[in-house]
């Protein structure tokens, strides 16, 4: 039953009670509150609640929440730590900074918790950032089922990038099967009629390709050829060059390479009667 109260302003309120041997029991438990209610509490709540809420508190709330969450400012514990969230928060606008679940700072600057980067700002030591991965292939092949989708990027053996069909100067396509920015050097200065003289050593399991050569010829008419070397006789793999007295070849930079050795065999040259030649070659080793 419900017993009429007057409050401090004479006003009549109902307040439900439970009739128990001719006397009124308030009933301990409110079915609804409506309006705000100030409340301070140092323990621990389970608040099951329905519409807004405007709530301070010192303590720590474990609260289930259904429905849309509106947060204004950054979510820290008592500590001051960031608190991570579980479950799905729909339609949240907040105007402060938020580290969720770890996470590095998600906008551009030159911190070190940054991972994206402001341009032309300075590496330093232990930024954060996504790092973009390769897959080592030593034989490129497609890791995409069809055309249009995603692929890791591939690298071969000694973690370089494959690059495919770039057009050379000397208009031939070439993979990158070639470190044409590490060119070996090399020379030898080798007598008239000398059979197999060396000039580059064999390395093995590797070819040597010639990608840019210069022979000096002496005050008398000679010839050369390149072979490439074996242990025994080495056999041709250029043709015979004349050259004139005090003359000189060159074969400009060609990025396909004027010719190469067997793989495992030395480059070597067989000079006609004459003068000594002087060899510069750049070349480089290729499996």
């Amino acid at each position: 039953m419900a017993l009429p109260v007057l409050d401090g302003n004479g006003s009549t309120t109902a307040l439900k009670t439970t009739i128990a041997s001719s006397e009124h029991v308030t009933h301990h438990i409110v079915d609804s509150i409506t309006g705000p209610v100030p409340a301070t509490q140092s323990g621990t709540w389970n608040v099951g609640i329905t519409g807004t809420v405007a709530a301070t508190q010192s303590g720590a709330w474990s609260v289930g929440i259904s429905g849309t969450v509106d947060v204004t400012g950054s979510i820290v514990d008592a500590t001051g730590s960031f608190v991570d969230v579980t479950g799905s928060i729909v339609g949240c606008a907040q105007s402060g900074a938020w580290t969720i679940n770890g996470l590095p700072h998600s906008g551009t600057g030159v911190g070190a918790d940054h991972f994206a980067k402001q341009q032309d700002t300075t590496f330093a030591g232990n930024d954060v950032g996504v790092m973009i991965m390769g897959v080592q292939q030593k034989t490129p092949a497609s890791m995409a089922s069809s055309n249009g989708n995603y692929t890791p990027l591939m690298i071969d053996e000694n973690g370089r990038l494959y690059v495919q069909n770039v057009q050379c100067a000397d208009g031939v396509a070439h993979d990158n099967g070639s470190d044409f920015a590490s060119f070996i050097r090399g020379f030898a200065n080798v007598a008239a009629s000398t059979t197999d003289g060396a000039v580059i050593a064999a390395v093995a399991s590797k070819k040597l390709r010639v990608h840019a050569l210069a022979v000096v010829c002496g005050g008398t008419a000679t010839t050369v050829t390149f072979n490439t070397k074996p242990g025994g006789a080495g056999t041709a793999i250029s043709a015979t060059f004349a050259l004139p007295a005090n003359g000189i070849m060159v074969l400009p930079e060609s990025l396909s390479g004027w010719f190469e050795t067997s793989a495992g065999q030395g480059l070597s040259v067989t000079t006609g009667a004459g003068s000594t030649v002087g060899i510069q070659v750049a070349y480089t080793q290729k499996s």
